[in-house]
């Protein structure tokens, strides 16, 4: 399996500007004009980046923020020491306006200012607060991307990054468990306890460990290759039947977006997983999984159970768009769902449901008005509208790479927000700086090839 997964997604090797980078295969460059290339020396070279340091405590952060070890580690407090450090990077550097110049940076700040003028008029000040905060961390998090993150090599520690860390949470899943059941989750982590959510951060992972399979040699592929085969492995085990329908819509979009000899090795490796994959998974999983495709024949309680969470998920989704129509310009409160429909059910006389919308869409519009919804899904759909183009026309083959595999990896994620609650922080928040910082930094090298460009011609 890793032979054909090392032929399927072996591309050509590294451009110009990545031959003297030992991260990178030094093979021919895929640069085809002159023209293309970033300068490298000259005047018209880029001026070296004084605050490479703050780059790389960013990654550290990044690494710890998308893998949630803090949640797993009693007493780590690593945003403690590492976001001082960066927040004095960003000052001096004088690019804390560089997220206005992506594409959805003006949508999550005005989102930020709007969950806070939410807050006053939610139904517990102090529930919301804390999610305004972490909402603020993570509109943070996103301008230090725009600050630190500059340049296409740049971008791809980024990705290489965010796809470390979702290879360490497949090991810990695997390592740790899940207490009460046999779907695998993190059992000690408030976000990774879910094994929808554990599910989501794997199949984001796989995206970004594909792209450092398709440039990376020796070691590093190794390593990608050997992660991607766990985070595989526990996705799979995770029983998430979400999971499973947006695997198979990556897998379908890779088909379509790649060439001819792509497509047969994607199809041999699909069908070598479908081999291997469920005789190793627990008889429950895999009639889990069965259940998409036989719905309620076999009468077993695992179907009584998978036609049960259907229903209140239905449920979820009607009450909060209820919520959304009675309280359409503030909602209930930001994170305060929960409390609304216990409420609610208490008005009934019924029994609360204690549940989050488990809806990233109707969550932020029940709980911050259709106002709050609408800039939440301008700026996550709007983080995917310049990666189309770039996969198609970008100056080179690593550059497309990137813009593809981060496509996939936000298809992946717009269609779990689906069944998940994340709208104000965590992963998505990540991808959406990992698309707009890199899409700036495309900017950035087009910018520079062309101005060399012109002094060549005067």
């Amino acid at each position: 399996m890793i032979t054909c997964m090392s032929r399927f997604l072996d591309m050509t090797s590294a451009p110009a500007e990545y031959a003297n980078d030992t991260d990178f295969a030094p093979s021919e460059t895929l640069v085809t004009t002159p023209s293309q290339a970033t300068p490298r020396s000259g005047s018209q070279s880029a001026p070296p980046d004084r605050f490479r340091f703050f780059q790389y405590v960013l990654l550290l952060y990044l690494f710890f923020y998308c893998s949630r070890v803090s949640e797993l580690v009693p007493g780590m407090r690593f945003a403690i020491i590492l976001l001082p450090i960066l927040l004095i990077g960003l000052f001096l550097s004088g690019r804390s306006k560089a997220i206005l110049g992506m594409r959805s940076g003006k949508a999550l700040i005005a989102f930020t200012i709007w969950i806070a003028a939410c807050v006053p008029t939610s139904l517990w000040h102090t529930g919301s607060l804390r999610i305004l905060r972490g909402n603020i961390i993570a509109l943070l998090i996103v301008a230090l991307m725009a600050a630190f993150i500059r340049t296409v090599r740049d971008s791809f520690r980024l990705m290489y990054t965010i796809g470390l860390a979702m290879g360490l949470v497949a090991i810990m899943g695997l390592i740790m468990g899940r207490r009460g059941g046999e779907r695998l989750g993190v059992g000690e982590s408030a976000t990774l306890q879910d094994p929808n959510f554990f599910c989501l951060y794997l199949l984001v992972g796989v995206c970004f460990l594909s792209l450092s399979i398709s440039v990376h040699k020796g070691f590093k592929r190794l390593l990608s290759m050997g992660l991607i085969v766990l985070c595989l492995g526990a996705a799979a085990r995770s029983g998430s039947r979400m999971g499973l329908v947006a695997f198979a819509l990556t897998v379908l979009m890779f088909f379509i977006f790649g060439n001819m000899r792509q497509r047969i090795y994607l199809v041999l490796g699909c069908l070598l997983l479908v081999a291997v994959v469920p005789p190793m998974l627990p008889q429950s999983v895999r009639n889990r999984f069965m259940i998409l495709f036989q719905p309620g024949q076999s009468g077993t309680k695992l179907d009584a159970s998978a036609a049960d969470s259907a229903i209140v998920r239905r449920k979820l989704l009607f009450r909060s768009l209820q919520f959304t129509f009675e309280y359409p310009l503030f909602g209930v409160g930001p994170g305060q769902f929960v409390q609304a429909e216990y409420d609610l059910a208490r008005e009934e006389s019924r029994k609360g449901m204690w549940m989050y919308s488990h809806n990233a869409y109707t969550e932020t519009s029940s709980e911050t008005g259709i106002i709050g919804g609408i800039l939440f899904v301008v700026a996550f759909l709007g983080a995917q509208v310049g990666l189309r183009r770039i996969r198609k026309y970008g100056p080179d083959l690593l550059t497309r790479r990137m813009a593809l595999f981060t496509h996939l990896a936000l298809i992946v994620a717009t269609l779990c927000a689906f069944f998940l609650t994340l709208g104000y922080s965590g992963i998505i928040w990540a991808l959406i700086g990992t698309s707009g910082t890199f899409q700036l930094a495309v900017a950035r090298q087009a910018k520079l090839a062309q101005a060399h460009q012109g002094n060549q011609v005067r």
